[in-house]
């Protein structure tokens, strides 16, 4: 086999070429007054380079400056061709390494654990290829240690890049490179000799920097050029029975001239992410290409969450290039972004779509669809969903065109845009000695390509033939054999990777075999993440495998397994799964008990409630200092007892009441006449200020320019969209609010505000969009199917309301959510008695008869926020001056106040089935927030009924934020 021999190598940086782009390392600050509280301290790098591929390691030292422990978030992009392989984290000093483990389920252990205070770690894939780890505690003054392996595969490129770029200057900073080639020896000449240290090997070179007080502000980039040669390497690594192998080498064929359009449809993604994108460099690009044009003609289409009013410009002449390109510059990008669209609608002869294909508004799951015309997508956004461009244009006779590779100029970009593609078109070889060679026939090729299999023979001989269209042009035979290989390692992941990124072409058929494959080879993806845990009960008690190269966790986790009944009682608890708990049949019988009581009984009781007896009514008269003795502890009833209301500058709204009609099963049921007068809620914010003193038709400019101060802060954006929903601007108040889905990806609390919010000013379909996201991203949590079911019913689905919150019923949840069950059966009966009164039909064959009746009420008030681990409380004060709360939960007037959520998210219900005449005051207290993180505000929903469950029931919604603990905001008033 002829060796390959490194000619030189060149090292240089480059600062311009990401002056537009985004750092690769984010620590999450939440709130601006805390900035560089929590920071990376330290980062060390170690690369090595072999055959195409690299694996680089993270070793990372976060600090936290505060006096509090906090839990840590590290958000980073990784390239087109990397993927994270490797994940440790610092137990009682010592590094362990993170097994793989199925995304839903490494989070949810997460969670728990950390509530529990005990040490986790976990990394998680977010959207397109945005990887986001999490590590708990970092103790107060103090630092933790973490480190991220990742590999790449040096496609189209002889090229190492290292982006990992901090946004805050680094106390130290050290790299060193390794870049290995079978029996090659490095040159002496090298460039850059005062900046980095190099040392010779017999089989390559190694290279090193150190800094002090180093802010890194561009990539570092080895150049690695080789000879070319008709013999290839090929790397072979043994696991178990099953050889890997991986071979790449750059294809020469003569390039292929397309048909140009004459009608070029260019799709300019618009989206608050638009701005990552380097803008300047794509429309370099599209001037490049409209300029080699015929005379054409070129519509651009912006959008975002929606699409926006289309620009069509006539001619390629220098005076109508800049007329484009001033169009294209005069953009502004705000609101979330939205793929499911139908981009054949506007024809044209080929599409051209910018963007970074991360579809934050809906699923995008409709952005791969089939095109009548070749497509292309464009991106130069370092996060990006690299896959789905890719499949988006390979299945439409296009091509992605990746400009956010420093390699990838605009010339690159040009050459793929006035070419037909290459592709593999066909692979022979004989199936008994090889299998599962990726990637597969009819691939586009670059000049570089690779191919991973696994041989099964001693021996095999693979031939793949390239060429265009279908036109075989070029082909070659490379030889696999299992003694006359490279034996290395990580060809094995690799070929995995290959795979993945195979099957991810039809994902919802593939998922579970990517699940495999990844869990296999330890590769995180849509579906898998990485965890460290505490001790080796922390694995027996969630079911999972530790590293086994831990040997002392290992051997104390066996030990455990066989000395316990684990999976005996993991059986048992799947076959409880398939029954409605028990304590859903009581909490339904308590409170038909409470419902069927009058008022003149409730009067009747003369012993105080306690707390824990949930099937007991007895009270006496109101005493307010006395209804507090109940309190959950002494900071709470000296808290409750003294606290003073703080009010915002705003006034009484009366406002119009929502009517849904319902069916009372109750005959005897009295309607009453009603008044809902809820306080508006209006932050005291300069950027409001501000805008209200602005002209209508020049807010949304100057809502522009106030963005670039406030543009993480989701209380800016809800505000904001509020105030332009009020100045009856609705296209731009939802373009604003739907910000919030670009903030931060995956976001469990961002989005169920903005869900809140979306509900709130009847953007139904929207809520249940983010709502089914929701419900995907966090199973586990029942408050979002009742929030799901909830907006299908205001949108009219009624079947799909009541399946989803009967789903809530007989599900098995987390203690912490006590009685949500509850609350979700009395919203499935009222519609189910909604639909009856309108004779709707409804399939309710699957739902116990036990469990439906419908519980009227003359006042039903729900309280939910969107933060998880955070305690908010329901406040109710009856005409007789009496407060419903968790410490008094059943009034003298028959007012009842559900199960008090301490840990989150609520609902909290008061109730009163029969509501004497006066006005109740209804309050929301933030008393608690248990996350260790730092925070935005705490945004609440208040969702009040008049008549619930009858014909003539009313609604009303306000959505608010609680920005400080201790703090009770008065939401209004019914009179009654």
């Amino acid at each position: 086999m002829k060796k390959i021999f490194i000619t030189s190598i060149f090292l240089f940086f480059t600062a311009t070429i990401f002056a537009q782009q985004t750092s690769f390392i984010n620590i999450r600050i939440r709130d601006s007054k805390t900035e560089g509280t929590v920071r990376l301290k330290e980062l060390s790098a170690e690369a090595e380079v072999y055959a195409d591929i690299a694996v680089t390691k993270l070793d990372m030292i976060i600090e936290n400056t505060t006096a509090s422990i906090l839990e840590g978030e590290i958000e980073f992009p990784l390239g087109e061709n990397e993927s994270i392989t490797g994940y440790a984290l610092d137990i009682d000093g010592r590094m362990r390494n993170g097994v793989v483990v199925e995304k839903e389920k490494g989070r949810q252990i997460f969670e728990a654990v950390v509530r529990q205070g005990i040490d986790p770690g976990l990394v998680e894939k977010t959207a397109g290829n945005n990887f986001k780890t999490r590590v708990y505690p970092i103790p107060a003054n103090g630092v933790r240690h973490l480190q991220i392996t990742y590999q790449t595969e040096l496609k189209n490129t002889d090229r190492y890049i290292f982006s990992a770029l901090p946004e805050n200057q680094l106390d130290s900073f050290d790299f060193k490179i390794t870049i290995l080639k079978n029996n090659a020896l490095m040159p002496k000449e090298l460039s850059d000799k005062n900046t980095f240290s190099f040392s010779e090997m017999n089989t390559g070179i190694t290279a090193t920097i150190s800094k002090k007080n180093y802010k890194l502000t561009s990539p570092i980039i080895f150049e690695i050029p080789s000879e070319t040669s008709d013999v290839q390497d090929v790397y072979t690594e043994d696991i178990g029975s099953s050889t890997y192998f991986y071979f790449s080498k750059k294809i020469k064929t003569e390039p292929e001239e397309k048909t140009l359009p004459e009608k070029l449809t260019v799709w300019w993604d618009i989206s608050s992410s638009g701005e990552k994108r380097n803008i300047e460099k794509e429309v370099q690009l599209l001037e490049t290409y409209a300029a080699r044009l015929d005379n054409p003609e070129i519509m651009i289409i912006p959008f975002c969450n929606e699409v926006h009013k289309a620009k069509v410009f006539t001619g390629n002449s220098k005076q109508e290039l800049k007329k484009l390109r001033d169009f294209i510059l005069s953009l502004e990008y705000d609101g979330a972004t939205n793929l499911d669209v139908d981009f054949n609608f506007a024809g044209g002869d080929e599409l051209l779509i910018f963007t970074d294909g991360l579809s934050s508004w809906k699923d995008g799951s409709d952005f791969q669809q089939n095109i009548s015309v070749p497509v292309y997508t464009i991106n130069s956004s370092p996060s990006a969903d690299h896959s789905r461009l890719k499949a988006m244009a390979e299945k439409n006779s296009g091509a992605y065109i990746n400009l956010s590779n420093p390699s990838a100029d605009v010339s690159y970009g040009l050459k793929k845009l006035l070419e037909n593609p290459l592709r593999l078109i066909k692979i022979e070889y004989n199936k008994k000695a090889v299998e599962e060679i990726f990637p597969s026939e009819k691939s586009i090729v670059d000049e570089n390509f690779s191919v991973a299999g696994i041989l099964k023979k001693k021996e095999a001989d693979v031939t793949l033939y390239f060429g265009h269209g279908t036109k075989i042009e070029n082909s070659f035979t490379v030889k696999i054999s299992a003694t006359d290989t490279i034996q290395t390692k990580n060809i094995a992941r690799q070929w995995a990777i290959k795979k993945i990124n195979f099957l991810n072409e039809d994902y919802k058929k593939n998922k579970q075999q990517i699940i495999e494959t990844a869990k296999k080879f330890g590769i995180v993806t849509d579906d898998t993440s990485l965890i460290v845990l505490d001790t080796a009960e922390d694995y027996v008690r969630y079911n999972v495998i530790p590293p086994k190269e831990d040997e002392k966790l290992y051997r104390r986790y066996s030990e455990l397994i066989k000395n316990s009944n684990n999976n005996s009682a993991k059986n048992n608890r799947e076959e409880n799964s398939r029954k409605i708990p028990e304590t859903v049949y009581k909490n339904f019988e308590a409170f038909r008990k409470w419902w069927n009581t009058s008022s003149e009984e409730f009067k009747k009781k003369t012993n105080l409630k306690s707390k824990d007896e949930s099937d007991s009514y007895e009270i006496e008269p109101p005493v307010l200092s006395r209804l507090f003795s109940a309190g959950r502890n002494n900071e709470r009833e000296n808290y409750a007892a003294e606290s003073a209301y703080a009010f915002t500058d705003s006034l009484s709204l009366e406002v119009e009441l929502e009517e849904k009609e319902a069916f009372a099963e109750n005959p005897s049921a009295q309607n009453k006449e009603a008044s809902i007068q809820l306080e508006a809620w209006s932050p005291d914010a300069d950027y409001l200020s501000i805008l209200k003193r602005t002209k209508t038709n020049e807010m949304y400019k100057k809502y522009l320019e106030l963005k670039k101060e406030h543009s993480s802060s989701p209380s800016f954006y809800i505000a904001v969209s509020d105030y332009f929903a009020q100045e009856n601007l609705s296209s731009e108040s939802l373009r604003i609010l739907s910000n919030l889905a670009e903030l931060n990806l995956e976001s469990t609390d961002i989005l169920r505000a903005l869900a809140d919010k979306l509900v709130e000013h009847k953007y139904y379909n929207h809520a249940i969009q983010i709502l089914e996201k929701l419900v995907t991203l966090k199973s586990e949590i029942p408050q979002f199917l009742r929030d799901l079911g909830m907006a299908c019913y205001l949108n009219g689905e009624y079947q799909k309301a009541v399946d989803t919150l009967y789903s809530v019923a007989y599900k098995h949840w987390d203690g912490r959510f006590a009685e949500v069950q509850q609350i979700a059966l009395n919203d499935m009966n009222a519609i189910i008695a909604e639909c009856k009164q309108k004779k709707i039909k409804l399939n309710l064959s699957d739902i116990d008869k036990k469990l439906i009746q419908n519980f009227d009420c003359d006042i039903r008030i729900i309280l939910t926020w969107n933060m998880d681990d955070c305690d908010i409380d329901l406040w109710v004060t009856d005409p007789d001056n009496e407060l419903c709360y968790f410490g008094n939960k059943l009034t003298y007037l028959g007012g009842r106040i559900s199960n008090d959520f301490t840990q989150g998210y609520g609902p909290e219900e008061f109730c009163i089935h029969e509501a004497p005449e006066g006005t109740y005051k209804i309050e929301a207290n933030y008393y608690a927030n248990h996350q260790q993180k730092i925070l935005q505000p705490v945004t609440v929903q208040a969702e009040i009924y008049t008549n619930f469950g009858r014909p003539d029931q009313k609604r009303q919604v306000l959505t608010l934020e609680l920005t400080e603990k201790k703090e009770t905001f008065l939401i209004g008033n019914i009179n009654f």
